[in-house]
């Protein structure tokens, strides 16, 4: 059976108390299922948050698991969350969620084929994929606070794997999007499985629906 290691990027605020319970239930979940032989946690905090990512990956091969699970401090997983990410066996299979600030809805998960990073698909619109016989979509982009990977997908990136970049006309691309750019021009393919609707804790909890 696989082996998981569990990071949490910490910040210096420490996780939040919704997040760890929502992790200790997906994991029992999957447990339960008989999917998980070993879990490893490797919580990474006192970093900037893309390189407490790098971190989180060097550790994953370093430890030589089956899969990396990171989730973000502020997101809180479904129960379902490892038992649906791990059935795909994808490199990189993750769940999605509603951008901080957002009122409209808005995921941070991006259509694939689309120019930049700014058109992502709207919550109904996962929610309704995720009720279909088909629930996953490719993508060009996502948020990674609830991201399954496969450690040899780093071994196909190039890196820096996450990287925060300041563009001179002051747009800024955070450390997933820049992971997804690499993944790419890698030719890894990334999916978002619909039926992963977490919650992002912001200054209300922001729930996936």
């Amino acid at each position: 059976m696989p082996s998981l290691m569990v990071s949490v990027p910490t910040y210096g605020g420490g996780i939040k108390p919704a997040c760890a319970e929502a992790i200790g239930n997906a994991i029992d979940v999957a447990e339960s299922a008989g999917l998980l032989d070993r879990v490893v946690h490797r919580h990474v905090g006192g970093y900037g948050i893309a390189h407490a990512r790098n971190i989180m990956a060097r550790s994953a091969i370093d430890e030589g698991v089956d899969y990396l699970w990171m989730v973000d401090s502020d997101v809180v997983v479904p129960p379902c969350a490892l038992v649906h990410l791990m059935s795909h066996r994808a490199g990189v299979a993750m769940g999605w969620y509603v951008r901080g600030m957002s009122d409209d809805g808005a995921t941070c998960a991006i259509r694939r084929g689309c120019i930049g990073f700014s058109d992502s698909y709207a919550a109904g619109e996962l929610v309704e994929i995720g009720k279909a016989a088909e629930p996953v979509v490719a993508v060009k982009g996502n948020g990674l606070g609830c991201a399954l990977f496969r450690p040899q997908v780093f071994q196909k990136v190039p890196k820096p794997w996450f990287k925060f970049v300041d563009h001179p006309d002051g747009t800024a691309m955070g450390e997933d999007y820049w992971f997804c750019k690499q993944c790419a021009d890698a030719r890894v393919a990334l999916y978002v499985d619909a039926r992963v609707g977490c919650g992002h804790i912001h200054d209300r909890v922001l729930e996936a629906r």
